[in-house]
């Protein structure tokens, strides 16, 4: 069995989805190769294997799609979430694309997302947050979506929950 990776791009409109999957094999001629464009009946596009290793995990024909990049004209291009699976190998999968605003198209390898336009921003922030019981702190980063001025995270911002106060310590505008 196979592990691998790859992209598909539509024919009309160039816009392009990554995944990943596992390919059960009984000859070395039905393995998969890198740069490989395995012909997919019914697909209204390309596949590329974009990497490829052997392994023996994995479930065979299981695919699932991690990111989709809409190139419409004022499009969100790749600032999206995906939720995409298939499980009967490639031209199997099929799926949500939502915008950071919460727009939603389904998707699979015969109809492209319909162009979304998001009016949401996107924030990347780093917080430290501080336990109330024992004082204890822990780090970490994250994406807020947003849509207007009175939803943005701001330095040095304090969240309170029943567990502690989250602070905001670093924010940045971002695409991704």
């Amino acid at each position: 069995m196979q592990y691998y990776q790859f992209h598909f791009t539509f024919t009309s409109g160039g816009d392009t989805y990554y995944g990943y999957g596992y390919h059960s094999y009984t000859s070395t001629s039905d393995a998969y190769t890198v740069n490989q464009q395995p012909i997919v009946t019914g697909a209204l596009g390309t596949y590329t294997i974009d990497y490829v290793y052997d392994t023996t995990y994995g479930t065979p024909d299981q695919v699932s799609v991690y990111s989709y990049r809409d190139t419409s004209s004022g499009g969100v291009g790749s600032n999206n979430s995906v939720t995409a699976s298939g499980k009967l190998g490639l031209g199997s999968e099929s799926g949500t694309v939502t915008d950071f605003g919460g727009a939603k198209e389904t998707f699979n390898n015969t109809d492209s997302v319909t162009t979304l336009y998001s009016t949401a921003k996107l924030q990347q922030y780093q917080f430290h947050f501080v336990y109330t019981d024992s004082g204890d702190v822990y780090y970490g980063s994250g994406y807020h979506s947003y849509s207007s001025s009175t939803d943005i995270y701001t330095m040095n911002q304090s969240i309170n929950t029943s567990y502690g106060q989250y602070t905001i310590d670093a924010v940045y505008d971002t695409t991704w």
